[in-house]
């Protein structure tokens, strides 16, 4: 009995310690939560201020190009910035960070401007007599999420970062290197959140026709399309291609024979946009689904132009397991027995 308030008070005692953890350890996480550049809806993803444009200026060599970026900035007086070569052809414009210690590089990070632009990049490849340019600029909050950096960043902060950013993009192009916009400067408008949405045709609006063209025009790895090949297709293909040295297009059809003369002259024109080795044909294929990076689109509709005029629907979802799963399943397909090269 004398023992008894003894293990009273270590009981006690125990329970406070482990109250004390669980409340710390629980904190953490929440904290974690709101500031991980994986979190949901409080943080924007790191797709969402990422700015994209392509440019195109007349024919000139990477020393040429690195020398009249680092002479406009050290004319326009913008010191804190530094301009460097990061690859054969690509150019790194970033904002000086101190890269002493741990401490002091994130507390200075952390005291970058959310809104800003920290970095751009700018990837270069000829095309006839022109340089083409493809630019993506990053604003503070970009460098603070991908960095796990506190910072609580405003709903309206992700629109300015996006506007600040293309006008930087703008400005340093056209004037250091006398470039003229073709496309953009835009926000990237694939969003990092998981999503599957129904888009649909109807003779008043074509959703999944813009939805796919918008996902190929900013594809920048890969593009895996099983039997979509009717001609509109062909127009959103031909609009990247050789912009993007990187990115993989595959795509696997039916097998045209007695198919009538219209399949054979589709895919001659499909092989000559893309390369026949990157095209199969398969007798016991019946599918439909494209791939575009992390997103995907799985129905049945017709991109041709008279499908605008019916009621068509499709799935589109950038759910990693299911796009995971098309990616398996066109390499099944692709490497099967009855799968062969287009003779064209």
């Amino acid at each position: 009995m004398e023992m008894e308030p003894f293990i009273i008070a270590s009981l006690i005692l125990i329970a406070c310690v482990l109250f004390a953890v669980s409340g710390y350890q629980i904190g953490f996480l929440r904290a974690g939560k709101g500031f991980g550049a994986g979190s949901g809806l409080t943080k924007p993803g790191l797709r969402d201020v990422t700015v994209r444009g392509t440019y195109r200026t007349q024919k000139r060599g990477m020393r040429n190009l690195t020398k009249k970026l680092k002479d406009y900035f050290k004319s326009s007086g913008s010191s804190e910035f530094a301009v460097e070569k990061d690859g054969e052809s690509r150019i790194a414009i970033r904002r000086l960070v101190n890269e002493g210690k741990e401490e002091e590089r994130l507390r200075e990070l952390a005291g970058l401007n959310d809104v800003i632009p920290a970095e751009m990049l700018l990837s270069f490849s000829a095309e006839d007599n022109e340089t083409v340019i493809d630019a993506e600029c990053r604003p503070g909050m970009y460098l603070k999420i991908s960095r796990y950096v506190q910072s609580d960043f405003e709903a309206s902060s992700v629109k300015q970062a996006q506007e600040g950013c293309g006008r930087f993009m703008n400005r340093v192009l056209v004037e250091a290197l006398g470039a003229t916009p073709v496309r953009g400067p835009q926000p990237e408008s694939v969003s990092t959140l998981e999503e599957t949405v129904l888009v649909r045709n109807t003779p008043s609006e074509s959703q999944i026709n813009e939805k796919i063209r918008d996902l190929i025009l900013n594809a920048k790895l890969k593009i895996l399309v099983a039997d979509w090949i009717d001609r509109e297709l062909f127009r959103y293909l031909k609009n990247i291609k050789g912009k993007r040295k990187r990115l993989e297009v595959r795509v696997i059809t039916k097998d045209p024979r007695g198919a009538g003369k219209a399949a054979k002259l589709d895919l001659e024109r499909l092989s000559k946009i893309v390369s026949p080795a990157n095209v199969r044909v398969n007798p016991r294929f019946h599918d439909r689904f494209i791939v575009c990076d992390a997103t995907c689109i799985v129905g049945s509709p017709s991109l041709a132009s008279t499908g605008k005029t019916k009621y068509e629907s499709a799935i589109c979802t950038n759910d990693p397991n299911v796009v995971k799963g098309l990616e398996t399943h066109f390499e099944e397909i692709w490497n099967d027995e009855k799968s062969k090269r287009p003779k064209v």
